[in-house]
């Protein structure tokens, strides 16, 4: 990264957490109910605190230790509870054929099998398609 655009981050960051933006990340996902756009806002936090700024991650400490009852861990706890069932009922879903019903999580998969061919020396795959 060139000095020019390191500095330029560094400048939008400092106008982020002078704007108080770490309380926007923080409440918005206390709050949020969609996962998508708790993953954006996670990415934005993300960005924010890119390179170990640290005003931006002071600012962020800060309205952690503001949330004493520590409503934002006690969220991401939820997410992640939520996320694993989903995941878990769609893996057994997909390993017991059960078509996936429209309103939850779909993960489409191709099984792939790479065994080494000891006389060849080389990779062979089985239950690829061939393109």
């Amino acid at each position: 990264m060139t000095k020019e655009v390191s500095d330029a981050i560094r400048e939008a960051q400092d106008f982020l957490a002078d704007s108080n933006v770490s309380e926007l990340i923080i409440e918005t996902l206390k709050g949020a109910e969609d996962l998508q756009l708790i993953s954006s806002i996670l990415q934005f936090g993300i960005s924010y605190s890119l390179g170990g700024n640290k005003k931006c991650q002071n600012s962020i400490l800060e309205k952690l230790m503001e949330d004493t009852n520590n409503d934002l861990f006690l969220k991401i706890e939820s997410i992640i509870s939520s996320l694993g069932k989903k995941i878990s009922s769609r893996i057994a879903d997909v390993i017991f054929h059960i078509e996936p019903r429209s309103d939850e999580f779909v993960v489409q998969s191709l099984d792939r099998y790479d065994f080494f061919h000891r006389e060849s020396r080389s990779l062979k795959k089985f239950g690829a398609f061939e393109t």
